[in-house]
């Protein structure tokens, strides 16, 4: 009996414990999961939604699935509070531009022009002073 009653716990807890793992919080928008973060986000929905809110792609061709290869890439450079000088007030500190990010997607459609797979570019073109990262184009830093 007392094995029975074991089993009949771990059949009833299973499936618990199964759904618990397939949970995310969907929120974790930092660091190396932003392009997985991302990929979620996009994934199934039009290319064209994407373009929308954030800009047309830099560059696009035909790929040989069928769909469309496009890169997209922004700049941004990120404004920072310019130390005010010791004799003026509090309100005078002027704003100076701070570093420049540069965001780099590879984003594949299907084609019906759904984004089957998107993804930051691991070596975007630089200039210098330049830093690859999404910071202030996507809204975090992925």
């Amino acid at each position: 009996m007392v094995i029975h009653r074991g089993l009949a716990l771990l059949f009833c807890l299973l499936p618990l414990v199964a759904v618990q793992g397939c949970t995310s919080t969907g929120g974790a928008d930092a660091g190396a999961s932003g392009a997985t973060t991302l990929q979620g986000r996009w994934a199934g929905k039009p290319a064209t939604s994407f373009f929308s809110q954030y800009g047309q792609p830099y560059s696009e061709y035909v790929d040989r699935g069928g769909g469309t290869r496009y890169t997209w890439r922004k700049r941004y450079t990120e404004t920072v509070a310019a130390p005010a000088a010791p004799d003026a007030a509090p309100a005078a500190a002027a704003a100076a531009a701070g570093p420049t990010y540069v965001c780099e997607l590879d984003i594949l459609t299907n084609e019906a022009g759904a984004i089957a797979k998107i993804g930051r570019v691991a070596d975007p073109r630089l200039k210098s002073g330049e830093t690859a990262g999404c910071r202030g184009t996507l809204g975090f830093d992925g």
